[in-house]
């Protein structure tokens, strides 16, 4: 017996709610308006995922500079995890340059493709896989950014061959070290 008047209590709430979400309420009140609550406080004044961008490459250059055995503890703004990976890589040089290099590339890559300037910047990039200058931003299967190359002499298997932007940008260093 105590569930009935609570059941009849819920029914009765939720035909309520219905009369408040149709208009009915309204046509007997036409003193409730349709007006929502505003805003109090503006939308963020920066990109904020450009922001977490700029906190992962440093995080990574953080990382970069430990594999490559300096202290990277003494680093603590981001400008000095950017020194201290120059400093490594001059100092150490050979395959941590080119490394350093790579992580700067796909780095740019990301920021270009989180503004929407993904177009050009990958287009400036031969493919890989046949080297024609054909690669187009494309996602890859988890989400994240790549590049898929549209020339068909690429494909394999009727389907456009895809890169990750961390192999792209180690194919630009390396192409572009034989040239210099």
């Amino acid at each position: 017996m105590s569930d009935a008047p609570r059941t009849y209590g819920i029914l009765q709430a939720l035909s309520a709610e219905a009369e408040l979400t149709d208009g009915s309420l309204r046509r007997q009140h036409p003193e409730v308006s349709d007006r929502r609550p505003t805003r109090t406080g503006g939308a963020s004044p920066y990109d904020l995922g450009l922001y977490a961008l700029a906190q992962d490459h440093a995080h990574a250059l953080g990382a970069y500079v430990k594999r490559h055995g300096a202290a990277a503890g003494q680093a603590g703004r981001r400008g000095d995890v950017y020194a201290a990976a120059a400093e490594v890589a001059d100092r150490v040089g050979g395959e941590a340059a080119v490394e350093l290099q790579v992580l700067e590339v796909v780095e740019e890559l990301k920021a270009a493709l989180a503004i929407g300037a993904g177009v050009r910047a990958v287009a400036a990039v031969t493919c890989p896989g046949c080297e024609c200058w054909s690669l187009v931003p494309a996602r890859g299967p988890m989400g994240g950014w790549g590049a898929a190359c549209s020339n068909l002499r690429c494909a394999v298997d009727g389907s456009y061959r895809t890169w990750s932007l961390r192999r792209i940008a180690e194919h630009y260093v390396r192409t572009s070290s034989r040239a210099a």
